[in-house]
């Protein structure tokens, strides 16, 4: 008796190449009515992403990277990933270093007490 591959196969298993889609025919209007649903995605994320690049319409996290892209870096159109890294690395850091003055200067304003204690779990040596 011959068993076929597919029959040694386990149930709920695909077989490496064999996803569920690919094993299913496909007729011409799914794949047309497929293919315009991702022309018109395309589409849509492409003015999104003209509108969201014209100069009045940026956001200020993006003015912040493209300032320090033109001051620290001296790209200000010919720029690649490692350099949008860079201007946004230096970006949150100058917000981070901001932020850690805000929270020095409120502290130092409120003048809170601290308690400060050592265990001994720390004293026994081990």
């Amino acid at each position: 008796m011959q068993l076929s591959r597919q029959a040694a196969v386990q149930p709920g298993k695909v077989l490496p190449g064999q996803g569920l889609l690919r094993s299913l025919p496909r007729s011409s209007a799914c794949q047309h009515r497929r293919s315009s649903r991702q022309a018109l995605r395309v589409r849509a994320i492409a003015e999104a992403e003209r509108t969201a690049t014209k100069s009045g319409s940026m956001t200020p996290i993006q003015k912040d990277v493209a300032s320090k892209l033109k001051y620290l870096l001296g790209k200000s159109k010919d720029h690649d990933i490692k350099d949008i890294y860079q201007g946004t690395a230096w970006s949150v850091r100058e917000h981070l270093i901001d932020s850690f003055e805000n929270t020095q200067d409120y502290w130092a304003q409120k003048d809170p007490k601290f308690v400060y204690y050592l265990s001994a779990e720390f004293l026994m040596g081990r």
